[in-house]
């Protein structure tokens, strides 16, 4: 939490659950202690997506690790749960895909609606990971053709890439480095409904969807954040 002269953006959470668990699975897969196992039987937990605020919710991260990568070391009708889970919301992310004409899953444009973006992606090349089903390797390509481009904006949100590429990312080095383009790599936030900046920057539309600009002073729509990036990563 901030301290009471300052103004910050903070990052506070005051639910730990999910952050215990994951723990619980790193340390069973670690040190094959049966304690932590029993944790983890007695405390299951439901898959599920959080949308805006993923930054501090660890719902889902144990899925690498538990029935995609060491599934033997589980009982079989742990790792089947644990499966089942995981294709139940793959399943249900490629049933709004078929319904969006953008070929996408969400609905909601808020703070890091890219990052909302590729955290359903990532759970798509999982599912193909688990099962080796095309269908959820696609549906994780349509969601990067948004990213780069197919989407209401026309942007590409990764600096760097693109015919219509974000010059002006709210990212200081960029913008102090006397050099025209921005930084390559970095995903940015992306289409904000809120528009939280829109005191000021401008924007074009009201609309969610498009509710983006390409200017170094709004933060809302145009940052540029780490854990964003990190799932870039791990897609491209």
């Amino acid at each position: 939490m901030n301290p009471s002269d300052a103004e910050y953006g903070a990052y506070d959470d005051a639910f730990f659950k999910d952050d215990f668990y994951w723990a619980a699975a790193e340390l069973y897969l670690s040190t094959k202690d049966e304690t932590f196992l029993k944790y983890l039987n007695d405390n299951r937990r439901n898959t599920q997506l959080e949308l805006t605020n993923s930054w501090k919710f660890f719902d889902g991260m144990w899925e690498f690790h538990l029935p995609l990568e060491n599934k033997a070391m589980l009982d079989k009708n742990f790792a089947n749960s644990l499966t089942k889970g995981h294709l139940d919301l793959a399943n249900g992310l490629l049933k709004s895909i078929e319904s969006n004409p953008y070929r996408i899953a969400l609905d909601r444009y808020e703070w890091g609606s890219n990052s909302d973006m590729l955290n359903q992606a990532m759970i798509l090349c999982i599912a193909h990971r688990i099962t080796g089903e095309e269908k959820y390797l696609v549906g994780a390509e349509q969601i990067t053709d948004y990213v780069f481009g197919k989407n209401a904006t026309g942007y590409s949100f990764l600096t760097g890439f693109g015919s219509k590429q974000v010059m002006f990312p709210h990212h200081r080095p960029s913008g102090a480095d006397g050099i025209a383009q921005p930084v390559p790599g970095f995903i940015i936030g992306g289409p904000n409904k809120d528009k939280q900046d829109k005191q000021s920057v401008t924007y074009n539309s009201d609309f969610p969807a498009k509710s983006f600009v390409d200017a170094e002073g709004s933060y809302a729509s145009n940052e540029v954040c780490i854990n964003w990036n990190a799932l870039a990563v791990s897609m491209f």
